[in-house]
């Protein structure tokens, strides 16, 4: 009894289970929305539809065929051939890498919005010079996400340069920044100076198919893993190593302390002699470069080039990724390759057997990260039961 109120008690085991506990509630009461909103008339009854709809998710995601009597796997993809598994890969490592964003600054006690504003200054970046540059393949991908991550980052620490110096919050700067970013690339560069006609020297209007960057060199990609039609490329191996990096970073490196104690308390910081505005501005710019290294991966890995609508939300979906992993590097990977998978798998709900909007995912992002931050009523939770077991450690804890 006295091991078990010690873990419920432990800071270590409420911080892991808190999101476990927060997934399963979103896939609870999403289950519930699907089944009590399908209509009467609907083939094979709403219960079964609900089912059915989480059968197609785990399908579309990783690339396994389940029986739908027995919920048992009955065919696996090969994993050269597994192409909804190399979607899961993509989309995560984007994801770990917005997550990361968020996460950092964070740690620093910054709430960077302007990961979305920050990914797109990368995919730009990258676009434009992932064709401009013509250097060795094994030199000009790195060459191309090093430009991107210094661009975002100095975007970001744009917004750290003001929170420190003219006292704009983080929030309310990376916001406007957003915008800027957003309305400059899509509403000028990629219509105008950037655009594929106007680098190509020929004259003319683009027409709204044409608007956009060209294709970078083939040099500039990112590296295969597998043959096609798997399209996972080298952006997950550089998600994984940026998130062992971020790691290493804040638990085993004195800029890293110096990092979480700005984000534990700025005044106790300066007190103990560390630069807090420095900080907070080498925050942001970290933060702005790993958002801009998604753009790149995104650019370089599977786009090829910076359409007129180039996808987005990945930089909000970082802010999702980064609660449900409790802001840890670590925490941050577990949860991306899940949403990664949700969303891979978001295709298949919009066959005619569930008929389900792709938004559906929006709707589970969305109750996860309600019930995420609910986390001081499941740690409530955690202490009532813990006080069934022994009252008096338990009051110690609350």
């Amino acid at each position: 009894m006295g091991t078990l109120r010690r873990i419920l008690l432990a800071e270590g085991f409420q911080t892991a289970t808190i999101p476990i506990v927060a997934v399963t509630l979103a896939l609870v009461v999403c289950w519930l929305v699907i089944a009590l909103t399908t209509p009467a008339s609907f083939t094979g009854g709403r219960w079964n539809r609900a089912n059915e709809a989480y059968r197609k998710l785990a399908e579309g995601g990783l690339g396994v065929n389940f029986d739908p009597k027995t919920r048992a796997p009955v065919s696996v993809d090969p994993l050269p051939k597994n192409r909804r598994f190399g979607e899961t890969a993509n989309k995560a490592a984007l994801l770990i890498l917005t997550g990361l964003s968020v996460a950092i600054a964070l740690r620093a006690g910054l709430f960077n919005i302007g990961a979305e504003g920050q990914f797109i200054v990368g995919a730009i970046t990258a676009a434009y010079f992932g064709w401009r540059l013509h250097l060795p393949p094994a030199v000009q991908p790195i060459a191309v996400m090093l430009l991107a991550m210094t661009a975002a980052g100095l975007y970001g620490a744009l917004a750290g340069a003001l929170k420190v110096w003219r006292g704009v919050h983080e929030v309310i700067g990376t916001i406007m920044l957003n915008w800027i970013a957003y309305y400059l690339v899509t509403q000028w560069l990629v219509i105008g100076p950037l655009n594929v006609r106007t680098l190509m020297g020929e004259s003319g209007a683009p027409s709204v198919n044409e608007a956009g960057t060209p294709e970078v060199g083939a040099s500039a990609l990112l590296w295969r893993l597998f043959d096609p039609p798997n399209r996972v490329n080298a952006g997950i191996l550089i998600a994984a190593g940026m998130a062992i990096l971020a790691w290493v970073f804040l638990y085993w490196t004195r800029l890293g302390y110096e990092l979480r104690a700005v984000g534990s308390g700025p005044e106790a910081a300066r007190s103990a002699g560390i630069p807090v505005g420095r900080r907070t501005v080498m925050a942001m710019f970290i933060a702005g470069a790993l958002a801009g290294l998604a753009g790149a991966v995104y650019i370089l890995g599977t786009e090829k080039r910076y359409a007129g609508a180039a996808a987005g939300g990945y930089g909000f979906d970082g802010i999702a990724i980064s609660l449900l992993g409790a802001n840890h590097p670590i925490g941050v990977v577990a949860a991306a390759v899940f949403i990664g998978l949700v969303r891979a798998g978001a295709t298949a709900l919009q066959l005619p057997a569930v008929a389900i909007h792709k938004s559906f995912t929006d709707l589970l992002q969305g109750c996860i990260i309600l019930f995420v931050t609910a986390h001081y009523l499941f740690r409530w939770a955690m202490v009532r039961v813990a006080r069934r077991i022994g009252p008096e450690e338990a009051q110690e804890r609350v």
